[in-house]
């Protein structure tokens, strides 16, 4: 084997956030990948979801109660998505043999945003406590975060879905 003329392999970024990674290239991994990348989702979300709490019950003890309902609202939407992504489950797709390689660069892209928007809603979640007035601003963008983080895992689950047995 001519090590010089073997592509470089990139890992992904899913690869790179989630230690011991397997990927879903072999059947026997698959189960165990998937496991993988829903706790990592739900890990970030939790984390964000806390600062968004501590954040909101540090405002209404100073008396700021103009984005509370909002602020609710948005803890509420991420519970329903963590909800979703601990429930789903595509098992078609881990019992499929094969997979087409453009459909596992599909699902590894979408899984990357996944990741990348996750730790995106973290970095804006970990803004609100710099703010001690009306964080309604911060709040509407994490808000779109959590709707764009919805739509790809609904994204995720349509593509794996497709996969026939």
């Amino acid at each position: 084997m001519n090590h010089d003329t073997d592509p470089i392999r990139t890992p992904s970024v899913v690869a790179q956030q989630i230690p011991c990674f397997q990927g879903y290239r072999e059947t026997l991994h698959r189960r165990e990948s998937d496991r993988r990348v829903r706790d990592k989702l739900c890990d970030l979300l939790v984390a964000s979801k806390r600062i968004v709490d501590r954040h909101l019950a540090r405002q209404v003890d100073q008396g700021i109660l103009n984005c509370l309902a909002a602020g609710e609202r948005l803890k509420s939407r991420i519970d329903q998505l963590l909800q979703t992504i601990q429930s789903n489950c595509d098992a078609p797709f881990f019992d499929s043999r094969e997979c087409s390689d453009r459909l596992l660069s599909e699902i590894d892209a979408i899984e990357s945003s996944l990741i990348m928007t996750s730790i995106s809603i973290g970095e804006i979640a970990t803004a609100l406590p710099k703010h001690d007035t009306s964080s309604l601003e911060t709040i509407g963008r994490l808000n779109d975060a959590v709707n764009d983080l919805t739509q790809l895992f609904a994204e995720r689950s349509q593509r794996i879905q497709s996969v026939a047995i």
